[in-house]
């Protein structure tokens, strides 16, 4: 089976902080690579949300995103005239069209960011605590692990992620057998998976 990997550890991560002095940036990786905001397919980043404020618009993205660090934040939806509280590790779709303020009622927090053009394909994404035996689909997978420490293992590969380390996973087709299993108590897996209508 056709696959690829790489390892992103979270020293290799460059902080870009925002125009707007509300927070920074770390992209964990983008597709295609090197690709910018107006020609990726997907692109998975960490923010640091130091102030309340705006979200930025993205036309034909859709979004997902994970509370890392933090107790709370509180999404105001001014398009759908709505609110959602995002706690920790509770992953949360929208899109990126609607126009969203984001408040800190509990003060700053961090948070896992996937994005994905609507026309290119789709995604998901999954948190884990827990031992897990997973049989993998055909995809784009992004495996982050935002605390403590988890071991990945793929048939006859395995792989230890500190916390803030990322593997990116690819494979052709469907079948491969992974199992994550804490290491330390807690530790927090979050996994990305990304579907495209051609590779």
């Amino acid at each position: 089976m056709e696959t690829t990997s790489q390892l992103i550890p979270a020293a290799q991560l460059r902080s870009t902080p925002w125009k707007n002095g509300g927070g920074s940036t770390r992209e964990i990786m983008v597709y295609p690579p090197e690709a910018g905001f107006d020609t990726f397919s997907w692109r998975i980043s960490l923010a640091e949300v130091a102030q309340p404020g705006a979200f930025s618009t993205f036309d034909g993205i859709d979004r997902h995103i994970v509370l890392t660090h933090g107790k709370s934040m509180v999404l105001h939806n001014q398009t759908q005239q709505s609110a959602h509280t995002l706690t920790p590790f509770a992953p949360y779709p929208f899109v990126g069209e609607d126009q969203i303020e984001g408040i800190l009622p509990d003060g700053p927090t961090f948070d896992f960011n996937l994005m994905v053009r609507r026309e290119h394909g789709h995604g998901t994404v999954q948190c884990y605590q827990q031992a897990q035996q997973h049989r993998l689909a055909a995809g784009h997978y992004v495996f982050h692990c935002a605390t403590g420490t988890h071991q990945l293992r793929f048939d006859n590969q395995e792989i230890t992620l500190q916390a803030g380390d990322s593997l990116y996973w690819f494979q052709a087709q469907d079948g491969l057998t992974l199992l994550s299993e804490p290491l330390t108590t807690p530790s927090d897996l979050v996994v990305a998976h990304i579907q495209l209508l051609t590779t």
